[in-house]
């Protein structure tokens, strides 16, 4: 092939290529006016200083945003949820005209006249409206009016429902309010036992008085975190509180603040049904989530590191299991597990067994097992030595001896230990 003839190809395609481009760019520039067009509002949500909803099925909502913190001011003042009305305002002003319409010429226009929801928000001097009628004979779409646009126009179905909130539905729910990794010093009182936790300077949690118990730490943050995430379900109007300290009662202490939470479990009480909560952030009875009480220990011991092993998960390079019908050796090759005879078992099953090990902690310690339960099977685990780093040997009903020391072990864990056990033995053969 000439040259001038790659030349003239090359032209072409450069043509080509050229064209296609600013082809591309044009339909992009075309769908961009068309959305902006469509755009009912060109604001952002850091410009709405105000905003009233008037639903048709309820009072007027009001809120006004006071040094960058929204606040609900009507029918009552409350802390509004500042993520809620954000999300709020955004889809407000995303809404878009989906199309246009000629008002009608007689009769009620679409329902606008006496709208099933209205907004009226402001930006500085500027007052804006959107408001929301009648559903389309589809339901696919809403009849629409704005204060920016001179026609009547349809809005996507599904922003009657998302626009329309209530007072529940933006008021600030949380009952505690501090950064749960700021808090210093926990007071937690449950019936007649109280238990008090103050973090040390190296960040770990200590039992106040005590210098000696080592606490499961990771359980302390898990309830600090479930408090910091806890809200109210329901403001119920009968839910009475009995005078008095309340069952279960915290306080907690971090960056110069202290706030206190009290609980009711109605249930108990026989007087509903009910787990009712107040605090001094939200200071009225609501509802909360059952689970909450599960969290919050009863004791002492609910917060004991009562572990009977200390293992190092990522150095373990060999285990082995044995029992009355079972001796099996499993080794770790790289990020993966070898058994015998070469079989591969999923690593997830070994793992299993590894975590439910590493979790399995003591109901009470024991001088000596009871004779008549004897030696049902046994877990051995290396490091990088010859021997064992840690061996388990398990008796009956819970009870297990490792490194001269005798256990009785918590149920739940037991079970889960078992569970573990039994998914690593039963393996399909070769399984990867």
């Amino acid at each position: 092939m000439s040259l001038r003839r790659l030349l003239i190809y090359g032209l072409i395609l450069a043509g080509v290529g050229l064209y296609y481009a600013y082809e591309h760019r044009q339909a992009g520039q075309e769908r961009k006016q068309e959305q902006q067009h469509r755009q009912v509002f060109d604001l952002q949500e850091a410009d709405i200083d105000s905003l009233v909803l008037h639903s048709a099925s309820r009072d007027d909502l009001v809120l006004e945003r006071h040094a960058s913190l929204w606040q609900i001011v009507r029918p009552r003042p409350y802390a509004a949820d500042q993520g809620r009305v954000e999300a709020l305002l955004r889809q407000i002003l995303r809404t878009e005209a989906q199309r246009s319409l000629e008002a009608p010429a007689d009769g009620e226009p679409f329902g606008l006249d006496t709208p099933a929801l209205e907004m009226i928000f402001t930006a500085g001097q500027e007052e804006y409206r959107l408001t929301l009628g009648q559903e389309t004979p589809t339901r696919q779409y809403v009849y629409a009016r704005s204060s920016t646009r001179g026609e009547i126009f349809l809005v996507n179905g599904y922003l009657l429902s998302a626009l329309d909130k209530d007072l529940f539905s933006l008021r600030d729910k949380r009952l505690i309010t501090l950064d749960y990794a700021t808090i210093e010093r926990v007071r937690i009182v449950r019936g007649a036992r109280e238990l008090s936790f103050a973090r040390s300077e190296e960040g770990r949690w200590r039992l106040e008085g005590d210098t000696e118990s080592v606490l499961k730490e990771a359980r302390l943050d898990a309830l600090l975190m479930r408090l910091s995430q806890l809200e109210a379900r329901s403001f119920p109007e009968d839910a009475t509180l009995k005078h008095g300290p309340a069952p279960v009662s915290i306080t907690l202490e971090g960056g110069g603040a202290s706030q206190s939470l009290s609980i009711w479990d109605l249930r108990e009480d026989g007087e509903g049904q009910l787990i009712v909560a107040r605090s001094s952030v939200l200071d009225e009875p609501c509802e909360v989530t059952e689970d909450i009480l599960q969290v919050i220990p009863r004791g002492l011991k609910d917060v004991l590191d009562r572990s009977i092993l200390r293992i190092d998960p990522d150095r373990i390079r060999r285990i082995s299991l044995i029992d009355k019908d079972h001796k099996i050796r499993f080794m770790r090759k790289d990020d993966a597990w070898e058994g015998e005879g070469g079989a591969q078992p999923e690593t997830w099953r070994v793992q299993s067994l590894i975590m439910a090990v590493e979790d399995l902690e003591y109901d009470s310690a024991l001088q000596a097992i009871p004779p008549e339960y004897g030696t049902e099977r046994g877990v051995s685990i290396w490091y990088d030595g010859e021997d064992p780093a840690h061996e388990l040997w398990f008796n009956g009903d819970g009870y297990v001896k490792t490194a001269g020391s005798c256990y009785r072990i918590e149920r739940d864990g037991m079970m889960r230990f078992m569970d573990a056990w039994d998914i690593l033995v039963n393996a399909p053969a070769g399984s990867d």
